[in-house]
């Protein structure tokens, strides 16, 4: 029990650390009797429950997958946001682009595979949770590693892109001309 303790402190602290948290804290526990770093613990827990179980399980790896990403790359656009943080951005640049291609896989095995993979969706959620995760960087890892290789892969295919959008310019312009 006392190993708990540093998590429940810590979800207190960044509870309280938003706008209006420690307001929302108060009103909470006066009202359910309960300390707001339980209440929380409760909720982790009730979460890892359904994403074992499959109850929920996309929803909630996509929601994991999301929701703080998006808040902290937000915040790196901040005005108020040192710009001298400029690897925190490019972290979650990279992020993105991976969180995109780990949506690309869903979308390809969802239907025929998913079920056959055990364990799909807390392993994607441990992947997100890594590539996120500050003390680990793995989107700059997976950048690292991937990078080049992906954007030499795709810039041929891109270019197919560019010629075909430019040739139905053209005949859009000389249908339009005549």
């Amino acid at each position: 029990m006392d190993q708990l303790v540093p998590h429940l402190t810590f979800l207190r602290s960044a509870v309280e650390s938003i706008p209006k948290g420690k307001e929302l804290t108060l009103n909470l526990e006066k009202q359910t009797g309960l300390a707001i770093e339980h209440v929380l613990a409760g909720v982790e827990l009730l979460l890892v429950i359904f994403l074992f179980c499959g109850i929920g399980a996309g929803f909630i790896a996509n929601l994991i997958g999301f929701a703080y990403p998006a808040y902290a790359s937000l915040r790196t656009l901040e005005p108020s946001f040192s710009t001298s943080s400029s690897s925190l951005k490019m972290n979650w640049k990279f992020y993105w682009v991976a969180y995109c291609g780990v949506g690309l896989v869903d979308s390809l095995i969802e239907n025929a595979l998913l079920y056959w993979l055990p364990f799909y969706h807390p392993l994607k959620v441990a992947f997100l949770l890594w590539m996120m995760l500050p003390q680990t960087k793995g989107a700059n890892v997976l950048a690292a590693k991937l990078g080049p290789t992906l954007k030499d892969g795709l810039a041929g295919w891109v270019e197919q892109i560019k010629g075909k959008i430019e040739k139905i310019t053209e005949e859009v312009k000389e249908a339009k001309n005549r």
